[in-house]
């Protein structure tokens, strides 16, 4: 993305500045997801006297 908007004539700085966004974006998506996943699938792999199955 940051090489398109380069070629494009944006700006450098906020190339770089939409790059750093879009990672974030990407990290955040990334582990909210998998905290998400974790927490709904820990049930399946604990059995009622909390050990693991």
């Amino acid at each position: 993305m940051m090489s398109g908007l380069i070629f494009a004539g944006i700006d450098p700085v906020k190339a770089i500045k939409y790059q750093i966004m879009v990672t974030f974006m990407l990290l955040s998506t990334a582990s909210l997801s998998t905290i998400i996943a974790c927490y709904l699938t820990y049930r399946k792999f604990y059995n009622s006297r909390h050990q693991l199955v």
